[in-house]
């Protein structure tokens, strides 16, 4: 029943960034990415797990210091971007040949994750704007998750 829930909180939160969030008229600069099966497919999902792990870092440090700096707005397309590199540790996880119990701690990890940035980006879309500094906490702590993963 927790896949499920994840699952769907997950879609709804791709549907939210893919939508809500592109309404805006701010070009990303993600938009080259290719998300599609046309052109080679999903970027994404042929990292590595260590890959991956890195850029949500990057991504993350790039989200707080908006939010820090007062500028939310500027974390609009890291916003975006994190949720699609978050999506794919857990396949990322598999394909790195991790034991059971280690892609258990990456998808929990990765469950977090999502929650902690859509509340951030929910707050970003509906305008009551979630302080970083409310899921700071969480968020540093399931990186570590993942980047002691990346370590093993």
């Amino acid at each position: 029943m927790k896949f499920t829930s994840w699952v769907v909180g997950l879609f709804a939160l791709l549907l939210m960034l893919g939508v809500a969030g592109c309404q805006n008229g701010t070009e990303t600069e993600t938009a080259d990415h290719d998300h599609s099966s046309e052109g080679g497919g999903d970027s994404h999902a042929e990292m590595s797990f260590g890959d991956i792990v890195s850029e949500v870092v990057e991504l993350k440090t790039a989200i707080q210091t908006a939010y820090d700096a007062g500028n939310p707005d500027n974390a609009h397309d890291a916003m975006h971007e994190i949720g699609h590199m978050i999506m794919h540790l857990g396949e990322a996880a598999g394909k790195a040949g991790m034991s059971t119990e280690d892609q258990a701690s990456v998808t929990a990890a990765a469950e977090q994750l999502m929650e902690d940035f859509g509340k951030i980006d929910a707050g970003m879309h509906d305008g009551n704007i979630v302080p970083f500094s409310d899921v700071a906490d969480s968020v540093e702590e399931n990186l570590a998750v993942l980047q002691a993963k990346v370590a093993e």
